[in-house]
């Protein structure tokens, strides 16, 4: 539901923001401060008359906007298994070699020296991203003191995108994909009974 504009101009504006400054490195952060983070959510609202008395146009936005890094830590095949070597020095047997290049493609590199398993632990930071904005309408028009009418189109664009970048790829993928647009109106008659 939404409030109906009036005779006055009004609104109101907000803004929210919360950072990094606020927060503590993570035990999986390989980085000396902590990773980038930043969201903001801002919007506001406008109403007034469009014709004095009669015709009102009241309407709100809203934005949400979040950058932010996550810290991650996966096992992945160590140093030596990336050259085809096992634990213990020897090669792999019946490995050829030109699947090597698959196998250093598919994961990312190792941030720490290679275990006794012959894995190693890659840290990351990979950054994302959030965007999505929302907006309200009411229009209202008084045809009589008894007759009213009034329209209530929500334009939800919540289109959000977040991309993830680790290692040189970029994965798109879309939270909340398309727009809705929905439309709803009514008209009011105002009826008065007699006294007894």
């Amino acid at each position: 539901m939404t409030a109906s504009a009036t005779n006055r101009l009004h609104g109101s504006a907000f803004e929210f923001l919360r950072n990094s400054a606020f927060d503590a490195r993570n035990f999986f952060d390989q980085t000396i401060d902590t990773p980038p983070y930043k969201r903001n959510q801002f919007g506001g609202s406008l109403g007034g008359p469009l014709k004095k008395d009669k015709m009102f146009l009241f309407g709100t936005y809203e934005g949400y906007q979040q950058r932010l890094a996550v810290s991650s830590a996966s096992i992945v095949p160590g140093t030596a298994a990336r050259k085809g070597l096992m634990p213990d020095g020897s090669s792999v047997p019946g490995l050829k070699p030109e699947m090597l290049k698959y196998a250093n493609a598919m994961w990312p590199a190792p941030s720490t020296p290679d275990r006794p398993d012959g894995t190693a632990i890659a840290y990351a930071n990979p950054k994302n991203s959030v965007g999505e904005n929302f907006g309200l309408a009411r229009y209202d028009y008084v045809i009589s003191s008894k007759d009213s009418f009034s329209a209530n189109p929500p334009m939800m664009m919540a289109r959000g995108e977040s991309r993830g970048e680790e290692e040189g790829v970029t994965r798109i993928m879309w939270l909340s994909p398309g727009s809705a647009l929905k439309h709803s109106a009514c008209k009011k008659r105002t009826f008065s009974l007699p006294e007894w």
